[in-house]
């Protein structure tokens, strides 16, 4: 087993030349390999590093990616935050927290285009006549599985839950609709029949060859592909 130590080298390095751009390129370098949350961009590590240093920063490079993480990082690392550089661990870690708010923002920012656009959805059903399925269409689309209870999902603030419905209560929502609508709002079940039960709309699971076989029914005829002709050029 090898004992080359190329720690022990940065840190003599960075204890021989203190408060100078090129020890803290090299504490840089260490802390980004001892601790994830530092990542240090590459170029700050050796950028103030003559040829020499160079050298030995990729050497602790190489070393890393051979052995990963040793006794021999993790003893340098710590006496790097604890004693050499306690601001440049703060540093990161102000880094890190910056990336994490960043990434939460992100996240937050998709989280609200997507309720943004479910309510708009959501807001669109039943206004739209020629979008209705006659009642007593919608009612053969629905899951024949049960004669009592009908599966549906509906959302709230974006969190879908599932429930149950009386077949009874949601042939009741169809006729005081006069009707149904498919809907793709829901993510949790192929297409559904949107229904409004008690001022919220629910997405009742659909009878899958029924809900094929009246989709031909309306889909605009295919235009027949012309035929073409070739002629022979003219000798």
């Amino acid at each position: 087993m090898s004992t080359f130590n190329p720690y022990a080298e940065a840190l003599a390095m960075i204890e021989q030349h203190p408060g100078t751009g090129g020890a803290a390129s090299m504490a840089k370098l260490v802390l980004s390999l001892y601790n994830s949350q530092c990542g240090f961009a590459f170029a700050e590590c050796v950028g103030n590093l003559d040829a020499a240093n160079t050298t030995l920063a990729l050497k602790l490079v190489r070393h890393y990616t051979d052995h990963g993480e040793t006794d021999a990082l993790r003893e340098v690392g710590k006496q790097l935050v604890d004693k050499h550089y306690p601001r440049l661990w703060e540093y990161s870690l102000a880094m890190r927290d910056a990336r994490e708010a960043t990434r939460a923002k992100w996240e937050a920012d998709e989280r609200k285009a997507e309720l943004d656009a479910l309510d708009a959805a959501e807001a669109a059903l039943f206004t739209d006549p020629t979008k209705l399925i006659p009642a007593n269409k919608a009612k053969e689309l629905l899951e024949q599985n049960d004669p009592l209870v009908l599966y549906a999902f509906y959302n709230v603030a974006g969190d879908w839950r599932d429930s149950k419905l009386s077949r009874e209560t949601v042939h009741a929502a169809i006729d005081l609709a006069g009707g149904a609508e498919l809907s793709y709002n829901c993510p949790e079940s192929s297409q559904t029949l949107a229904v409004r039960v008690d001022q919220r709309i629910y997405y009742v699971c659909s009878d899958y060859d029924a809900r094929e076989a009246y989709l031909e029914t309306i889909q605009p005829p295919r235009k027949p592909i012309p035929r073409t002709v070739s002629v022979p050029p003219r000798s």
